[in-house]
């Protein structure tokens, strides 16, 4: 995996995407970076969760580091599911689903459909580092790429 700036630019880059995509009353999602910066979907719903803190615990972060992937759990009335965020370039983070009004149970029971949403917001992770890879190397291959060539009437 490369290890370069683009990580914590493109977890912005996927929180708004993903911010774009959510119903308002609903789940919401936290993008994090490996050292535990946060980039939530809802601010508001992220302190209700966890607090004043500006970073994921360290507990979820140190489990999923060990290698246990997903974590299910109950963060103050919200069932928290935990994942590590990768695209096949980039090792980003992490990637967390905040369940309002959710129970564990009630996720495990429906945990084939919340597999599916986490794994659509890691497809949109990955799609959005191909086309940045692919932008990038348009603009670093020979400097700036020629202009398209235009009509003139």
């Amino acid at each position: 995996m490369k290890t370069d700036m683009r990580p914590n630019w493109m977890l912005n880059q996927i929180c708004q995407r993903l911010r774009d995509l959510l119903p308002e009353e609903g789940p919401s999602f936290v993008v994090l970076d490996s050292q535990g910066q946060v980039w939530p979907t809802d601010d508001a719903v992220f302190a209700k969760v966890f607090g004043d803190k500006e970073q994921m615990p360290e507990e979820l972060r140190s489990r999923l580091a060990d290698g246990y992937d997903p974590i299910v759990g109950q963060f103050n009335g919200h069932t928290v599911i935990a994942t590590q965020l990768t695209t096949e370039a980039l090792g980003c983070g992490y990637l967390l689903l905040l369940m309002p009004g959710y129970t564990r149970q009630t996720a495990l029971a429906n945990f084939g459909l919340i597999e599916l949403v986490m794994n659509q917001a890691t497809l949109i992770a990955e799609l959005m580092d191909r086309n940045n890879e692919l932008s990038n190397s348009c603009f670093c291959r020979d400097g700036y790429p020629e202009p398209a060539a235009t009509a003139v009437s």
